[in-house]
């Protein structure tokens, strides 16, 4: 019995499981380069939307509060398939699961 669950997924690598893998794709990290002129109108619970930039030839990932306001970077190991993710089409979101003075805990997810 042992191994009866595992052939469950046979069969199913394509496309459709790649994109599901985007969509459950979660990251928990703290806000790289908190915006002090931002961080002070967060407050937990808040939802920041996650953006792709291009700046000298770097590609940022940022989280945006309100209008079009930077509250920090997204840095993670599992960054790089984020980006993927996201050129494939997935949304992101981060909600902001604590505050400290100057640091800002988020957790990314797919919209």
């Amino acid at each position: 019995m042992s191994g009866s669950g595992g052939g469950s997924f046979g069969g199913q690598f394509g496309q459709d499981t790649f994109e599901l893998t985007c969509e459950k794709l979660t990251i928990t990290t703290q806000l790289s380069s908190p915006n002090p002129a931002v961080v002070p109108l967060l407050k937990v619970g808040d939802i920041l939307f996650i953006q792709q930039r291009n700046q000298n030839g770097l590609s940022l990932t940022e989280a945006i509060y309100g209008a079009n306001q930077v509250a920090g970077g997204i840095a993670s190991p599992q960054i790089r398939r984020m980006r993927e993710c996201i050129e494939l089409g997935t949304t992101y979101v981060a909600r902001i699961i604590s505050i400290n003075g100057g640091q800002v805990m988020v957790k990314v997810y797919a919209q």
